[in-house]
């Protein structure tokens, strides 16, 4: 999955508020378990353990195990990006072989709890701990097989983990296993009140620095986790001094992520979604020749990334990403040219031919839509979507892509339909809350009475799940819950004022942490 995507409501990111008006959704909706169908569809058989996650780590302890905790969702296109290219491999039993490996899914009971207690949110995660529940190593989706063997043997066979390589990466002593290790650590899903956002880039340019010189892979992999961290955050005042000193050596950086076909598909998330934010951040509105040099070897990195043999269907067509994102940012007030939409649909219809599996299609549909709908070929996109949630356990993220199009297009009455059929749609208990919110914020300004009882009936809905579970204040729900304060507070009003006393007192029926939790909420 892409994180171009920006207004879908993906596993990291949600959607921007916008006024607008609906039919009424029904009061005080009762709590609903997860979807038996979307979880079981997405959890795996064995050898994921079969119990509780305390259980997991009772069991870790008799056994002297590692535990392997995956967080994720069922509706998570990175989450099944990571299924399709990993879990479902007849190599992950052996993989897992000396840990506990144990799939925490956001919608199972308790799940918000959990996750915040190992410091989880974005999905997917996957983090290592051991029987004392002293984390390890931290991974993100964009990983195969082979990388996620490879990081589990170090910390397995070595007792290797990220605070130890730290410790050595401070001293300037880092070994080859340190360095992979820092590699394939998902330093963007760390808590931020640990590891704020300087601090992480700082990290990693000493590991770039540090890491030996013949390590190219891990080195490659480290710098696009750089370059990509400081071309989002280009115009970030609290991170600008170490953004001008990555500038001021990016290319040296990029030139050790497109050395070679190693180093392009060690760094393929990267140099996949990342051209548009790196060409805007080094040339900013004015591309010239000087600087084509770059691209056309980004553009070659792309192109050794889909003869890959292990390249997921995903990851071949997003290699498409790049053309199309240097086209538009060197032309934004021209049309795409014919031979470039030409060859984005030639590959949306070879991904949507390959993509078999339940997995597959989820990984890849939206980004099939989204390129549609960028080459001028909305309607064909809109056919794709509708087509996938017909037959998808998750219709609503397709729906939630279907509004994100039609807003992209202007088409505001259209979002607001699409997006309040996700809504009714969504199951689980934290979907249900996340999409609760995506439609709360995309009707946060009322502009009649009416569009404001939709507002706060939507507010009503959301408060009723979220005081009926003991994880409602917890977790990915505490921001959800968060938004809809917000969008609330800037209402105002006696009707505003009832809603939220009405909320509070059903705190009252909570356990003590949950509680605790939901009465911080309403204060």
């Amino acid at each position: 999955m892409m994180s171009a995507v920006a207004l879908v409501p993906a596993c990291k990111r949600d959607a921007p508020p916008a006024p607008a008006a609906q039919s009424m959704p029904s009061q005080s909706a009762p709590a609903a378990p997860a979807s038996a169908a979307a979880v079981a569809g997405h959890h795996a058989s064995p050898p994921w353990f079969d119990g509780s996650v305390d259980q997991a780590f009772a069991r870790a302890r008799t056994d002297g195990s590692l535990v392997f905790l995956y967080w994720g969702a069922a509706w998570c296109p990175p989450c099944n990006e990571l299924k399709a290219q990993v879990f479902n491999k007849p190599i992950f039993a052996e993989m897992v072989r000396g840990f506990v490996p144990v799939y925490l899914d956001g919608d199972t009971v308790d799940a918000q709890r959990l996750a915040e207690t190992f410091a989880i949110s974005a999905y997917p995660t996957i983090v290592i701990l051991d029987p004392d529940k002293q984390e390890l190593l931290r991974l993100g989706g964009s990983l195969d097989a082979g990388e996620v063997e490879r990081a589990l043997g170090s910390v397995r066979s070595k007792g290797q983990s990220f605070r130890a390589a730290m410790g050595r990466l401070e001293s300037k002593t880092p070994t080859a296993d340190d360095c992979n290790v820092l590699a394939h650590t998902a330093w963007e899903l760390f808590p931020e009140d640990q590891w704020p956002l300087s601090k992480v880039m700082t990290s990693l340019r000493s590991a770039v620095d540090a890491c030996p010189a013949k390590l190219m892979r891990e080195r490659a992999l480290l710098a696009s986790t750089l370059v990509g961290l400081a071309s989002i955050h280009r115009n970030d005042a609290n991170v600008s001094v170490i953004v001008k000193q990555v500038a001021a050596n990016v290319q040296t950086r990029l030139d050790l992520i497109l050395a070679s076909e190693e180093t392009a598909w060690a760094a393929r998330a990267f140099v996949n979604n990342r051209a548009s934010d790196v060409a805007e951040w080094i040339e900013g509105k004015n591309p010239s020749s000087s600087t084509a040099g770059w691209k056309a070897r980004w553009l070659e990195a792309a192109a050794w990334i889909r003869a890959r043999k292990e390249a997921s269907v995903d990851n071949r067509l997003s290699t498409f990403l790049p053309m199309l994102d240097f086209e538009l940012q060197a032309n934004p007030d021209k049309p795409i040219s014919e031979a470039t939409r030409t060859t984005i649909v030639a590959a949306v219809e070879r991904a949507d031919a390959e993509a078999k599996t339940q997995a597959e299609r989820h990984a890849v549909v939206s980004t099939a839509a989204y390129m549609l709908r960028r080459v001028g070929h909305a309607d064909r996109a809109k056919t794709m979507l509708l087509a996938e949630a017909e037959r998808s356990n998750t219709p609503f993220y397709y729906y939630s892509s279907l509004a994100a199009q039609e807003q992209a297009l202007g088409h505001m009455d259209e979002a607001r339909t699409w997006t309040r059929k996700a809504r009714e749609s969504a199951t689980g208990r934290a979907t249900r809350l996340q999409w609760i919110t995506h439609d709360v914020q995309l009707n946060a300004k009322p502009n009649n009475p009416e569009e404001r009882r939709y507002v706060l009936a939507l507010a009503d809905e959301f408060y009723a799940l979220a005081t009926s579970i003991d994880d409602g204040f917890v977790g990915r729900n505490r921001l959800r819950a968060t938004q809809i304060r917000k969008t609330l507070d800037s209402l105002q009003g006696d009707d505003v004022k009832e809603l939220l006393a009405r909320h509070k007192a059903a705190c009252e029926k909570l356990g003590p942490s949950a509680k605790a939790a939901c009465q911080k909420h309403f204060e």
